[in-house]
This record gives C-alpha cells, sequence and structure tokens, in this order.
C-alpha cells in the first residue's frame, strides 16, 4: 500500500512557489528554481525534478524519499549548478513535509494571520 506524503497546507505551498517563481525569474537562482520544480512536482506530479521518475498526484512517501536521497547526495557533488539545484529541491521537499520550518524563499506572508504559526510563526522570513 502506498500514502500520499503528507506535506503542508495547499495554499501555503501556492504562496511560497509564488515567490520562488518570481525570484527565480529575477536572479536567476538554481536554488530557487530547484525549489520550485521541487514543489511543482510535489502538488501536481510528473517527472521528478532530480531523478525525472514520473508520479502522479498525490505523490507518495516512496518516490519523495527517494528524491530527498538523490538531491542530498548530489548536494555535496562537484557540479556547483547541480549542487545549487538540488540543495533547493531537498530544502523544498523538507520544508514541505514539515522537516525545517523556514521556507526555501523569503516572502511576506499574505496567510500569516490566518494561520500563525503554521507557516513557520515567521511573518515575513
Amino acid at each position: 500500500m502506498t500514502r500520499p506524503a503528507r506535506v503542508r497546507e495547499p495554499e501555503v505551498l501556492a504562496e511560497v512557489m509564488s515567490a520562488l517563481c518570481a525570484e527565480s525569474k529575477r536572479t536567476g537562482s538554481r536554488f530557487s528554481l530547484g525549489a520550485l520544480d521541487a514543489l511543482q512536482w510535489l502538488t501536481q506530479g510528473g517527472p521528478a525534478p532530480l531523478t525525472g521518475q514520473v508520479t502522479e498526484k498525490p505523490v507518495s512517501v516512496r518516490p519523495v524519499a527517494r528524491e530527498l536521497a538523490v538531491a542530498e547526495g548530489q548536494t555535496y557533488g562537484r557540479n556547483r549548478d547541480q549542487s545549487q539545484y538540488a540543495q533547493g529541491v531537498l530544502h523544498a521537499l523538507m520544508w514541505a513535509q514539515y522537516a525545517t520550518a523556514a521556507p526555501p524563499v523569503r516572502f511576506e506572508s499574505k496567510l500569516h494571520a490566518h494561520h500563525g504559526s503554521r507557516l513557520s510563526g515567521h511573518a515575513s522570513v
């Protein structure tokens, strides 16, 4: 039996994806692009950002664990661009699953007043 990965609320994920998209366009950051790709994969399914393995929505625990393992391995690789992209994937997937408190981007939360500590207790991160 497969079970869906436990992730943050869709509204919170959408808000962070919007901020990541803007930052990625503004700065060209490989970290932001990796984080954005990871969250889009987590919410929409399709090919995983690092392994390319196609998964259906909702993404289950096993593919997320596999992607995390690959991201961790590539984070310490020699290719700097690939490493930064993998760091973004790693950070985004960990944050989306409540393993870390800070989102993978700086943003002013519109939802903070409604969700408080569910956004890690930061009005702006």
